[in-house]
């Protein structure tokens, strides 16, 4: 039985249809994201925080729950 790593893309719009992460919401957004994803033990292989949504694409082992993992 092999035991390797699991990839996923995840990716959050915005409800409305103008820019909201701009700026400083922009580099706060991306400095909270860069925490929580830290404190769970998951990699980030490449992420960006958009005017409209962001997009991550993470690694993470198989012992962990990615619907957890979204939530927090």
């Amino acid at each position: 039985m092999y035991i390797f790593p699991l990839n996923r893309t995840y990716s959050r719009s915005t409800k409305c249809h103008y820019p909201v992460s701009l700026g400083d919401v922009q580099k706060e957004c991306r400095k909270f994201l860069i925490q929580i994803i830290d404190s769970e033990g998951i990699n980030i292989q490449k992420g960006v925080v958009g005017k409209y949504q962001v997009h991550i694409y993470i690694v993470y082992g198989p012992s962990q729950n990615i619907s957890r993992i979204v939530k927090k």
